[in-house]
Formats: structure tokens, C-alpha cells, sequence
């Protein structure tokens, strides 16, 4: 092992914050392993061995996560500019790692208000971590041929990034930063620059995913989320207004809701909260999933959420009680009415197919004080400030949505007055003939609402050969 890889691999070693990018669960972490294991190797025979097999094993494992990166981050080819895919993957890691530095660099107005020891800590790192990140695969490659084990010449310089694979906060902001990183002669040069990043779209996961998931004791990021858009929507563009509306207050800072969505199944409840991670993740909206089952947790996670910047929507789906869930009064008490003040940048959202959320077995009479029984269920629905309605869709509704979708699948429907044209899959479908169909496999089907109403057009462009489109 040459003695500049063992300067890189001591210098990582000296890490004082950032010490998590190195257990990245990917790139860096199987690179570091690489080294650590060419290091401990030194002392042992020149080839085969125990201590050659580990090192072939971690040039496999790192081979490996690069390529993974390779198809997760969406290379264009070879005929890009060729370099080490490490160096961004640890960029990348620097961006979305959670540490003390990044989280008072979030919290701070601007860089000269965190402490000095703080700045010069974090500008230790990063020089730290550019002696990783300017790595040559060379040098790699010629420590595992010096102990006989020679490796696939370029096997580890791939084309320049493109991540284009997630729904990813401010992506402008991503860019630059790699830009900046990738010109920097220091990386300490990028200090400022790194820390208005997380300003702007905050550390750790909060940071790297617009969607988020609360297991009851921590966030995870969703890396592939439903990728509903609000301008995929047909019908309900009244209701989804208000939601829309709401929302837009909020992350303006302006008073808004809380809100209810209630109404049938499958007439775009959950879409339409989900569709807002997209419309607003750029100006600083996370939605995190909380599963009806982990309520109980609630507190827990608003004042996880609080110290952020960012806006918060809790999203609750398909919410429902029964009178004996201790989750019933966990929210009722969170809503409005506990001590303890929900945060002002988070909000809940919640939809249900019960206009009081709670199942009719819990309003029946039997009690002592049968009124007094239904006041108490319905005073959950009540600390909602805003409830949407969502109706059970019509038969005109239905039609509508339908050639909707199916243009927006690329089904090729004729004007109304159009005469047949065309032959084989690809003509156009008549209206007349597309809405018998709808509502035939409505009939059969989960009667007239927008999901029968995309299932129906899936099975339809499945069966006209149409191209599956891209999530």
C-alpha cells in the first residue's frame, strides 16, 4: 500500500463531525473498507491468503455499490466525461449527512453566526474528505496489483452524474453544490455555500427526500415515492383547490389548517395530499406518512419536526377509530386541547371515508349518557379547521375523468365527431365507444370513482400494447 493511501485513509480517520459519511451504507463506506483492509494487510504475505481474500472481497463489495449507484443514478453512457464515481458519491453524502455542524448551519441565518470552533471543525472535515474524494482509481489498482490481485483496468471511472432517479428537494441547489465541490481546490472553500444549503433544505433525511416515513421512533426517507402530480388529477378540481390553497398558505407562513378529506373510497383523497410532495418540496414542504397504527407516537414526532425550517404535513390515511383506541384521544388532544402546542411548521392532514372517524359500532347506544357518547366521537372530527367533502363520483364525473386518463396514457381518443380513422391498435378510440367500455368494467368492477376509473385505462392501454409509462 503506497504511503498516499495511507495519508488518505489516516486523514479520514481524523474526522471530527462528519464521521457518518463513512457509514454511508454505500460508495464511501465500501471504499473505506477497501482501504482498511489493504491496510491491514501491509504486514501479510504479497498474494493469497486470508488477508488477499478479504481485499478481493472488498474490491467486489465496492465494484459493486459503484455500479448500484451507476443504474440508481441514471448514467448516460461512456461517452461521458470519465471520472471517479466516489468523488460524488461522497459529495453526495456530505449533503445529506446529519451532524451537529449541519444542524446549526440549518438553524443559523448565515455561516458568521455559528461559533468559530464549530466553522473550523466542519472546514477540518472537509479537507479531510477531499483527500478521499480525490482518490485516483489508479492508485487503488495498482495496490491490489502489487499483492497479485490486478483488477479490471477503468473498472471505477464511469461517466459524470445525473441523478434524475428521485423526487429530490431543491435539485438546482444539488447541482451547484457538485459543481462547486468538483471545482474546489479546497473544499473548505465551500463552507458557505454548503451551509446556506442546509439552510435551505435542511440536514439528513430532511434534506435528501421530499417524503418521509415516521416508524414511531425515527424519520426514513421514501426514495421512490408515488409520483402523482396535482396536473395528473382529473374532476374533483374543487375540493382539491381548497387542499391546494391551504397548503400554499402555510408554506408561505401564512395561518392555515389542519385538514380533513372524507368522503367514498377512491375518489383522490390520498392523491391529492401525496401530489403536493412534488408541487411543493422546492419551497420547503416534507410530507411524512404516519401510519394510523403508530398515533401513539405523535408527540414524539412533533418535536422531532420542530427545530426545522422546513413545513411539515403529517399525512394520516384512512383514519378511522373505534371508541376504545387510545390513538383517538393522542390526536384529539394534539389537534387542539393538550398543553403541549403543535409546532408551527407542522400540519395535519388526514383523510377518511367517515365524515366523524369513527366506526358506527362506537355511536351506538348502550351508554349511560348516549348524547354525551356521540359528542365525545364527534369532537375529533370538529378540531379540524377545514373539512374537504369529496362526493361519490356521478356517471358524468366518471366519463370525464376517464378520457382523462386515458390521454394522459396515451390512448389516442377522437373528437366526439370525429369519424373512424386509422387501422390497428394505435387508431383512435371513439368516445362513444371508450365510455361503454368504462362503464361496463365499472359494473364489474368497484363502480364509478377515479381509481376504477385508472385501473380501467391500465387495462386498457395493456391491452392496446401501449408503452408502460415512466414513474
Amino acid at each position: 500500500m503506497s504511503s498516499r493511501l495511507v495519508e488518505r485513509l489516516q486523514a479520514v480517520r481524523r474526522l471530527v463531525f462528519y464521521d457518518g459519511v463513512l457509514r454511508d451504507g454505500g460508495v464511501v463506506q465500501a471504499l473505506v473498507g477497501l482501504l482498511e483492509a489493504l491496510a491491514d494487510a501491509e504486514a501479510g504475505p504479497a498474494s493469497a491468503g486470508p488477508a488477499g481474500g478479504r481485499i478481493w472481497q472488498a474490491a467486489r463489495e465496492l465494484t459493486a455499490r459503484l455500479l448500484a449507484r451507476c443504474e440508481t443514478e441514471g448514467r448516460s453512457g461512456p461517452s461521458a466525461p470519465a471520472s471517479p464515481l466516489w468523488s460524488d458519491a461522497l459529495v453526495e453524502a456530505i449533503l445529506t449527512d446529519a451532524n451537529p455542524f449541519s444542524q446549526e448551519a440549518a438553524r443559523c441565518d448565515s455561516l458568521d453566526r455559528l461559533p468559530a470552533a464549530l466553522r473550523q471543525a466542519a472546514a477540518h472535515d472537509l479537507r479531510c474528505l477531499q483527500a478521499l474524494a480525490t482518490l485516483p482509481p489508479s492508485e487503488v489498482e495498482g495496490a491490489l496489483l502489487s499483492r497479485g490481485l490486478p483488477w479490471p483496468q477503468g473498472l471505477w471511472a464511469v461517466p459524470s452524474r445525473a441523478d434524475r432517479g428521485t423526487l429530490r428537494p431543491r435539485r438546482d441547489l444539488v447541482e451547484s453544490l457538485h459543481a462547486a465541490f468538483a471545482r474546489a481546490s479546497d473544499f473548505a472553500a465551500c463552507l458557505e455555500d454548503l451551509a446556506a444549503y442546509y439552510r435551505a433544505v435542511g440536514p439528513g433525511v430532511v434534506g435528501r427526500y421530499a417524503v418521509l416515513r415516521w416508524d414511531g421512533t425515527r424519520l426514513s426517507g421514501i426514495p421512490h415515492p408515488d409520483p402523482v402530480r396535482l396536473e395528473h388529477l382529473v374532476g374533483y378540481e374543487r375540493e382539491r383547490e381548497q387542499v391546494v390553497r391551504n397548503t400554499q398558505r402555510f408554506v408561505a407562513g401564512a395561518p392555515a389548517h389542519h385538514l380533513l378529506l372524507y368522503g367514498p373510497r377512491g375518489t383522490g383523497k390520498s392523491a391529492t395530499v401525496k401530489a403536493l410532495a412534488a408541487a411543493f418540496a422546492d419551497r420547503g414542504l416534507r410530507l411524512v406518512e404516519l401510519r394510523p397504527a403508530d398515533l401513539d407516537s405523535l408527540p414524539h414526532l412533533l418535536e422531532t419536526l420542530r427545530p426545522y425550517r422546513q413545513r411539515f404535513v403529517v399525512f394520516i390515511d384512512d383514519v378511522s377509530f373505534g371508541e376504545a383506541d387510545a390513538a383517538f384521544k393522542e390526536l384529539k388532544a394534539t389537534l387542539e386541547g393538550s398543553a403541549q402546542a403543535c409546532p408551527p411548521n407542522v400540519r395535519v392532514y388526514a383523510t377518511s371515508n367517515r365524515r366523524h372517524l369513527v366506526r358506527e359500532q362506537a355511536l351506538q347506544d348502550g351508554a349511560a349518557r348516549p348524547q354525551d357518547e356521540v359528542n365525545e366521537t364527534l369532537s375529533l372530527a370538529d378540531r379540524f379547521g377545514v373539512t374537504v367533502f369529496f362526493p361519490p363520483c356521478d356517471q358524468a364525473l366518471y366519463l370525464r375523468i376517464v378520457e382523462g386518463v386515458a390521454r394522459q396514457a396515451g390512448v389516442a381518443v377522437a373528437p366526439t365527431d370525429a369519424p373512424p380513422t386509422g387501422q390497428g391498435p394505435w387508431r383512435p378510440i371513439q368516445p362513444a365507444t371508450l365510455h361503454k367500455l368504462a362503464l361496463e368494467w365499472a359494473m364489474r368492477h368497484n363502480d364509478r370513482s377515479p381509481r376504477t376509473a385508472v385501473q380501467f385505462v391500465a387495462e386498457l392501454a395493456g391491452e392496446l400494447g401501449l408503452p408502460r409509462p415512466e414513474a
